[in-house]
């Protein structure tokens, strides 16, 4: 089992058709944990026609190409994001009216359809952690999609525009008020269905232009990554428990994915103390990409959701 929980969910996958026991090891919860506690992060790169894993070893990338498990996916204008072990693809809302869920290395995919009679933003993915896996499962089955109403002080518009993630169930993203003129980081308790303020953050006053990118890190810790857009410098923020760019830290390095350069090629960087080495992603220009940082891992998409 030790040895097991090593190896690549590419090389598990395979494993699961050799006896029942494998099989059944490979869907307990305890082994899953600790696989994804072993599994090294890596980038999801996405174009319009392909879909690549990127392994960074050492000062080296390796892209996979992993197209053939997302057949079902409209890969155009999609944008990727990790939400507990699974991606959530979504879509601008005027040209495609769904959303997705896939484990790539599971080669599942769950497409969601949402209204065509309302406008719909889909930012986030979370789920009620206080009730028994069975009876959220069952909520998820009836394919219903319910509706609450938003605090005057929560603009839908903007939590779309910053980086948001999903912790313990429930969901966080940066968040501006104007009439305090405080960063904090906001979230919305699927549980009770409320939202909250988390903290406030250390940032001045109308840093509207700089990147910043909220994560968690070691699965119980919240990281700001936030990059100014003058001087172009790195700043990383670690928290206690509780287009772009996309990163990880893994042994502490910096791993970082930006959408591209001066040259128009989207890159890879690599930071290590005062080291820094940038390495380019494939030849020459990609007209339109998208990425996210995932950890490889064997969290099935729920049953009722597989197509």
């Amino acid at each position: 089992e030790d040895i097991l929980s090593r190896l690549p969910p590419k090389s598990l996958v395979r494993f699961r058709t050799v006896s029942k026991r494998w099989n059944s090891l490979f869907n307990d919860k305890s082994f899953i944990n600790n696989h994804l506690s072993l599994s090294r992060p890596q980038f999801i790169f996405v174009t319009k026609s392909k879909v690549y894993s990127i392994d960074i070893i050492g000062q080296r990338i390796n892209l996979h190409d992993i197209h053939s498990s997302c057949r079902y996916l409209n890969l155009k204008y999609g944008t990727f994001t990790s939400y507990d072990d699974l991606l959530l693809c979504k879509y601008p809302h005027r040209l495609v009216k769904e959303t997705a869920l896939w484990n790539p290395w599971l080669r599942q995919v769950n497409l969601i359809k949402l209204p065509l009679d309302r406008f719909f933003a889909v930012f986030g993915l979370g789920y009620n952690n206080s009730r028994p896996p069975k009876a959220a499962i069952y909520a998820c089955a009836s394919h219903a999609l319910r509706y609450i109403n938003t605090p005057d002080e929560v603009h839908i518009p903007e939590i779309v525009k910053r980086s948001y993630v999903s912790l313990y169930g429930n969901l966080y993203w940066t968040a501006y008020s104007p009439q305090t003129r405080e960063h904090f980081i906001q979230s919305f308790d699927f549980t009770r269905e409320v939202f909250k303020t988390v903290c406030l953050l250390p940032l001045q006053e109308n840093p509207c232009l700089d990147e910043l990118l909220l994560a968690v890190c070691k699965g119980n810790r919240f990281s700001l990554l936030k990059q100014c857009y003058l001087s172009r410098k790195i700043e990383i923020w670690l928290f206690p428990k509780m287009y772009g760019v996309s990163y990880f830290v893994y042994d502490k390095t910096l791993f970082m994915c930006c959408g591209d350069d001066e040259y128009g090629h989207p890159c890879i960087y690599i930071v290590k103390g005062d080291m820094c080495n940038k390495i380019q992603i494939g030849y020459g220009k990609v007209g339109w990409f998208s990425h996210c940082a995932y950890v490889p891992n064997l969290t099935s998409v729920p049953l009722e959701f597989q197509i």
